[in-house]
């Protein structure tokens, strides 16, 4: 949080049993220096068969502030995947109040309580895979030239003459 002088504040780890399932996902955590409690809740919007993820809110008992805090990122994954980014995930607002999700995975429908396929945030053309493809093509282009340099190779037939001999060149040791 940004107010008079920096503030941070570190979440712990959430228990199941703290999470309440219904039409947003609210996830209650303790945070590991005092006894406050912070409530978040990450609203779900349906769209032409996908979920998006595009805002949390925040609730504070300690500051008993509440915070509405939105992403640049496209959270998102059809019906029946999840979401899933190694990375870290920022939602923030306008007053400088970042919340930072480190290995972000949900799902809206799961099954049996399961994530099903993610729908990964890297996408898959990524910048070792545009290298790999960049030096096989130089590769297959000049392999390319290759074969065609041998294949217009032409033997020297100016010396032969149909009506006589040919030439032949004899090589020993």
């Amino acid at each position: 949080m940004n107010d008079s002088e920096p503030f941070e504040r570190h979440l712990g780890n959430t228990y199941s049993d703290m999470i309440i399932y219904d039409t947003r996902l609210n996830v209650n955590v303790k945070p590991l220096e005092g006894g406050d409690k912070v409530t978040l809740r990450f609203s779900f919007s349906w769209l032409n068969g996908y979920w998006t993820l595009p805002s949390v809110k925040i609730t504070d008992t300690n500051t008993n502030g509440d915070y509405n805090l939105t992403t640049d990122e496209n959270i998102m994954a059809p019906a029946h995947f999840s979401y899933h980014c190694n990375g870290h995930t920022v939602f923030s607002d306008s007053n400088g109040v970042e919340l930072h999700i480190y290995d972000l995975q949900v799902q809206t429908d799961s099954k049996n309580g399961k994530f099903g396929d993610a729908n990964d945030c890297v996408s898959f053309t990524t910048a070792p895979i545009w290298s790999g493809l960049f030096v096989t093509t130089l590769l297959g282009i000049g392999l390319i030239v290759a074969l065609t340099a041998i294949m217009d190779i032409k033997t020297m037939d100016k010396f032969d003459n149909y009506k006589t001999k040919n030439l032949t060149i004899t090589i020993s040791e």
